[in-house]
């Protein structure tokens, strides 16, 4: 993966709402919806990749979880 930008404890060092590589980082930190290991997030992002019944554009990837999650 790339780099997440800085990442506090919980995901505030950013401004709020900030789309990144993998996901929301903002408000809610990495957990959330499009968090890190939210539903879209890296979590959960990885394991639809890799599921087979269930592939996902490799496009959609690589805008991190962007405005077709959630």
């Amino acid at each position: 993966m790339g780099p997440i930008g800085r990442i506090g404890p919980i995901g505030r060092e950013r401004p709020i709402g900030r789309e990144g590589p993998i996901g929301r980082i903002g408000p809610i930190g990495p957990i959330g919806p499009k968090g890190l290991i939210g539903r879209k997030g890296l979590i959960g992002l990885t394991r639809e990749y890799f599921s087979p019944h269930r592939r996902i554009s490799h496009s959609l990837r690589c805008r991190g979880a962007g405005r077709n999650a959630g």
